[in-house]
């Protein structure tokens, strides 16, 4: 991102294209396969949330589900992570 500041997406579609532009297509969604990894529309890994597996496994799925949650609505996705 050049000269600007992330507080400057205050559309979902500037939102969405920066993701887009890192590479990640939207929406993202748990994998089901590996408890508290995140992946994009294209099967690809993102991000994990409690890589050093210290909290309970169900934290870290509510966790991971609410950041899901907020990336998608700031891309104009209006669906929960599943």
């Amino acid at each position: 991102m050049t000269e600007r500041s992330f507080f400057d997406l205050v559309s979902p579609d500037l939102y969405a294209n920066e993701l887009r532009e890192r590479g990640y297509r939207l929406p993202l969604a748990p994998d089901p396969d590996d408890m508290g990894s995140v992946l994009d529309a294209g099967g690809n890994h993102v991000f994990t949330v409690d890589v050093n597996s210290e909290r309970e496994d169900a934290d870290a799925d509510a966790t991971r589900r609410l950041i899901i949650t907020a990336v998608n609505h700031c891309a104009g996705f209006k669906t929960e992570a599943r």
